[in-house]
């Protein structure tokens, strides 16, 4: 056996197994690559559309960042074979056959052989060149698990089988550990928005307790003069800083992150922003953090010495450096701009929809993750067939049922999904049956199998409209149940509302008098 050698080639095997998966899914979707990575003109994204979700692109980002440290650390061990030349040419020269005897190739084999047996018998599992590429392929970690409730297998008209995996568990077996739903909050939608409500909070109690809403907040985000003379003005900085660091850091895991800091922070000059002017037109010194009401005061004041020595004090790039921190705030604003911009617009739209509107969002993102992706499965990789050339057909390739357009030949799919046709909706009063697609099932509370059903369970038809949109048998009967106790009220009322009087002077309700008439007691 030649240990050190097979190591090496084990390793330069694993590491092209790294490559061609990384360029399956850059050529998958070519999004995944950060705009300061892709050339120019950027001929990779500009004749496809992303048709990817906000969550999948991050998720895969993050996978390939994990694939990138695995390959360095690969590529320094393979690298490092110089330190052990010796033993590198020991193997070298054992594997030699000048004589061309192939005796060192047969011992090489058979003791190759010896041990696999022994590995076989004892249950231990080693990775072929095709394991290795099924560890870094897409869906692997759940087409490796087998779990029905991640993966359909299907047989199409050719008698093969069909793999379909559920979007949300895109992931490889060898990223299976990554878990974006912990790197970001909800508000975040997965790096779309910003999440400042801490900062609101701590804005809203100790800087300014008149502002009214979170979205008024984001347009005061750096708005220091106000916030200067509080205590809480540190740590609110400090604070707002770090998250905008880690959103950026989160966000970006293909972009050597510390350099773009560096680069966003190298261009810190005190005199660049030495004052600022107050919404009332004063006069605010950085340096200093004073308010000054007249220009020529302040003038005045920058000619003071302790005014010289907080501006060569404020040049130290320090955390504990107010004006600095301040610059850091308004560089980071400024780079994630795109991004504050659509959480003001996302927090606006916010501020006007019902809760029944965000649970219903909220369900909707819930079932584009819970939807199949095809997948192709061989002996050698599991890959993902979800591409432009075949994108939502060849998904959902395996519907049997689509139904024919005017030219008598089935409708596209992307037009099948546009019309709600791939969900189902199940009725219980027309006994069990699903009906694909919310116009058809909306039209089918006028038909007759519907209204039978709600006569069979004892409805007149005069109520049968009030019946709409009600699919559960017991509801339907509660609903019932109450429409006739409201109707013998309605109807009691009506009888007793007109009363007469006999000639004794008794007062009856007109019902009671005609009864006693008719029998001759009056």
């Amino acid at each position: 056996m030649f240990p050190y050698i097979e190591s090496q080639r084990s390793k330069l095997e694993e590491i092209d197994a790294i490559e061609s998966n990384i360029a399956k899914r850059f050529k998958r979707n070519p999004y995944l690559l950060p705009e300061s990575r892709r050339p120019s003109p950027d001929i990779l994204t500009a004749t496809r559309a992303n048709k990817r979700s906000q969550k999948e692109s991050v998720l895969q980002q993050h996978e390939i960042k994990r694939f990138v440290e695995k390959y360095s650390t690969l590529r320094a061990n393979v690298l490092g074979f110089k330190e052990k030349n010796e033993l590198f040419q020991e193997e070298l020269t054992r594997i030699s056959d000048p004589k061309l005897t192939f005796s060192a190739f047969d011992e090489a084999l058979e003791l190759i052989k010896q041990k696999h047996e022994q590995d076989s018998a004892s249950g231990v599992l080693l990775l072929a060149a095709e394991d290795i590429n099924k560890v870094y392929a897409p869906y692997s970690g759940a087409l490796l698990e087998g779990n029905p409730a991640k993966v359909q297998r299907l047989n199409t008209f050719e008698d093969k089988e069909k793999v379909r995996v559920k979007k949300r568990y895109i992931i490889s077996e060898a990223a299976a550990n990554i878990d974006v739903d912990q790197l970001f909050t909800s508000e975040e939608e997965f790096g779309k928005f910003l999440d400042l409500l801490f900062a609101y909070e701590l804005y809203k109690q100790h800087l300014n307790t008149e502002i009214a809403s979170y979205v008024e907040f984001t347009y005061k985000l750096n708005n220091y003069p106000l916030m200067a003379k509080n205590e809480h003005f540190d740590t609110y900085l400090h604070q707002i800083v770090k998250y905008l660091e880690q959103f950026i850091v989160k966000t970006n895991p293909l972009l050597d992150t510390t350099k773009l800091l560096g680069d966003l922070y190298s261009t810190f000059e005190p005199g660049d922003v030495e004052s600022l002017k107050t919404p009332t037109d004063e006069l605010f010194c950085v340096a200093c953090q004073k308010t000054f009401t007249k220009a020529t005061v302040y003038e005045g004041h920058l000619s003071g010495k302790k005014h010289k020595k907080n501006v060569e004090k404020s040049s130290q790039k320090s955390e504990n450096n107010r004006l600095y921190l301040q610059f850091q705030l308004d560089q980071l604003l400024k780079h994630l701009s795109p991004v504050l911009d659509a959480t003001r617009n996302n927090a606006t739209r916010k501020e006007g929809m019902t809760e029944r509107e965000k649970m219903i969002e909220e369900t909707g993102k819930a079932g584009d993750e819970s939807e199949y992706t095809t997948v192709n499965s061989s002996d050698s990789e599991f890959s993902d067939s979800d591409s432009d050339a075949n994108s939502d057909e060849d998904e959902y390739e395996n519907y049997k049922d689509l139904p024919l357009g005017a030219d008598g030949t089935p409708i596209p799919f992307w037009l099948f999904k546009l019309q709600g046709l791939n969900k189902s909706y199940q009725c219980q009063i027309c006994g069990n049956i699903s009906y694909k697609g919310r116009m058809a099932f909306d039209k089918h509370f006028s038909s007759a199998k519907h209204q039978h059903g709600l006569r069979f369970l004892g409805i007149t038809d005069e109520f049968l409209p009030l019946f709409k949109s009600i699919v559960d048998i017991e509801e339907a009967i509660d609903l019932w149940k109450k429409i006739k106790r409201d109707k013998r009220i309605d109807e009691g009322e009506v009888e007793n509302a007109v009363e007469v009087e006999d000639e004794d002077g008794n007062v009856m309700s007109e019902k009671d008098y005609l009864e006693l008439e008719r029998q001759g007691l009056l």
